[in-house]
């Protein structure tokens, strides 16, 4: 009747609507197209809810992928997450683009949960659907999203196949978007196997294509990457300036996942410049947004590097019991990496291990393995509870801090910027 047609015309509106403002969200008008997404988020959920339950087959699917970037990007991971997957699991329509399109989102936003298992599999499609529907630039962007994932499971070599058959595609598409982030992202698997050289080249060709494309909102991602090199070669002063340009653009953007990593980043380089107590507020404030995401894979990070904080190391002691509550957390890290199927990336063990190490030093072996099974034991939130506190106490002005027990790459070396495949036509 009257109340369909008017339901159906709402959301060819909205429709038309959310794929001119997603357009916008690479390049420098991003801050005022994720603030209109912002404005009209009621207008838009009616119209995917009502969608998804009854318009036309593919409807759902169709609206709901045009959203993803600005879910992510404004931390309703858990929300759209939720909406994507109704409307893929209600969808009809076949192997469509707007098929690919949501499970690209859904894989994304899955992938920031941690939830790889999900996210590979969602990736997975999506490239069976590019492939099928004969969508280079589509391709490209599911070659990447599935690279991100197998990169943070630990897959590296799969990893870095996908990301180089993503990269001779869009060489010979010269698309200048899918070019940069797959640059960006094969540059994590050169970084993960020790190649410094060869990553710092890609990442930085990847930071002339997005500054010259105006692609504002992508920058911090290859600014992140490039600071994690940086810290590797001992250049602190050049890691913190690309870090604090990341985290002003993040904050322009409103892109609350996005501080986080910028926060967590400069607590690290904080923690290697000798300033635990600094380094544990910016911990802090991250672990914050990271527990309102909902982002468990990034929280793993969180609880490994405050451990670090309130480490002993060289003439600086701990407070009684810190270094206790250090192991706790990295027990309760571990058993959440084991549950994610997470493990810490090659570029990273090293500086993990060592700050395990000198837990150990400062632990005696029977308080240190009941302390660990203790964190394996706990909850998630009660981890978050203990690393909140603890942080809070290195934060109010003692001096225990270690070497960082994380850089590299650190928790957001990728990007799933890629835009959907046909979203804009």
């Amino acid at each position: 009747g009257e109340a369909a047609a008017a339901r159906a015309a709402h959301g060819e509106l909205f429709y038309t609507w959310a794929i001119q403002t997603d357009t916008e969200l690479p390049g420098g008008g991003a801050a005022r197209a994720l603030d209109r997404f912002e404005r009209e988020h009621d207008n838009l959920r009616a119209a995917i809810a009502w969608a998804i339950a009854e318009g036309p087959a593919g409807d759902g699917v169709r609206l709901a992928h045009a959203a993803w970037r600005f879910w992510e990007m404004r931390g309703y991971l858990s929300e759209g997450r939720r909406l994507l997957e109704q409307a893929i699991a209600a969808d009809r329509g076949g192997p469509t683009r707007w098929r690919a399109g949501a499970l690209e989102g859904a894989g994304a936003l899955a992938w920031r949960q941690g939830d790889l298992a999900a996210a590979e599999r969602y990736q997975r499609e999506n490239v069976r659907i590019c492939r099928e529907l004969g969508d280079p630039l589509g391709i490209v962007s599911a070659l990447n999203n599935l690279g991100n994932v197998l990169d943070h499971q630990g897959k590296i070599d799969d990893a870095e196949a996908a990301y180089t058959e993503a990269l001779a595609l869009a060489r010979e598409l010269g698309e200048p978007r899918h070019l940069s982030t797959t640059l960006n992202n094969l540059a994590l698997t050169a970084h993960g196997r020790h190649d410094l050289d060869r990553a710092e080249t890609l990442l930085e060709e990847s930071l002339a294509i997005k500054r010259r494309e105006g692609s504002r909102a992508a920058l911090p991602t290859t600014l992140t990457n490039l600071a994690t090199v940086a810290l590797d070669r001992g250049n602190l002063k050049r890691a913190v300036a690309l870090l604090e340009e990341s985290l002003a653009i993040d904050r322009e953007m409103g892109n609350r996942q996005g501080v986080a990593d910028d926060l967590h980043n400069l607590a690290a380089l904080a923690v290697e410049q000798g300033d635990p107590v600094r380094a544990a507020r910016w911990h802090r404030e991250g672990l914050n947004v990271r527990r309102d995401l909902n982002s468990w894979g990034d929280i793993a990070y969180s609880l490994e590097a405050i451990a670090a904080t309130a480490t002993p190391a060289g003439d600086r002691a701990a407070p009684a019991g810190w270094g206790e509550r250090a192991v706790r957390l990295l027990g309760a890290a571990e058993r959440l990496r084991e549950e994610l199927s997470a493990p810490i990336p090659n570029g990273e063990r090293a500086r993990y291990e060592k700050g395990v190490t000198a837990l150990c030093a400062a632990v005696p072996p029977r308080p240190f393995a009941a302390a660990w099974e203790a964190g394996r034991a706990g909850s998630r939130e009660a981890a978050v509870e203990e690393a909140l506190a603890l942080a809070a106490a290195v934060a109010a002005g003692a001096d225990p801090g270690p070497t960082t027990n994380e850089g590299g790459r650190s928790d957001t070396p990728v990007s799933v910027a890629a835009p959907v495949a046909g979203a804009a036509t």
